[in-house]
């Protein structure tokens, strides 16, 4: 969840945001603990439980890395909500305002298509999704979101097609 979420959400629900930002980074950090634990408990049976075969120390291996990416999710979320942005920098509320930009209001839809602009030609392969907010280009069999627009028409980098797009 996104501190912009987060915010959305206890404003709708009548909640005071400090403090739902409180019990949310409380949760993560529980989360988190918890899962620390659980890597140790595996890491410890791979390495000194002689009982299990070989298989099951591959499955453990596997839970490990799958839980060290849990971690990472929820560690990533605890430093987005516990730390401002510097200034001119972008966060994780940016991108998804602009991946969540109206394409249709930085492309020039005619019927829902478009002049492709990831290839050389002047036809109207390009169209815009019906049920979600991105071109498809029927030539290139690829999708573009608002960002990719920027970035690939305009030439913005990533972080510049953000700002703009926020």
């Amino acid at each position: 969840m996104t501190r912009k979420q987060l915010i959305e959400r206890a404003e709708f629900m009548d909640f005071d945001v400090a403090e739902a930002m409180r019990h949310r980074v409380k949760y993560l950090a529980e989360q988190r603990d918890a899962i620390l634990q659980d890597i140790e408990e595996c890491e410890d049976d791979i390495l000194f439980d002689e009982s299990l075969n070989h298989i099951t120390k591959v499955y453990l291996a596997i839970s490990v890395e799958s839980l060290k990416t849990h971690l990472k999710k929820v560690n990533r979320e605890i430093k987005a909500l516990t730390t401002l942005p510097r200034e001119g920098e972008i966060t994780d509320d940016d991108i998804e305002t602009a991946r969540n930009y109206p394409i249709e209001n930085i492309v020039e839809l005619r019927n829902g298509r478009c002049v492709a602009f990831c290839h050389l030609s002047d036809s109207h392969s390009m169209v815009k999704s019906r049920t979600g907010n991105y071109l498809w280009c029927n030539v290139c069999n690829r999708a573009f979101s608002s960002i990719d627009v920027k970035i690939i028409r305009d030439g913005f980098s990533f972080i510049e097609a953000v700002k703009q797009l926020r």
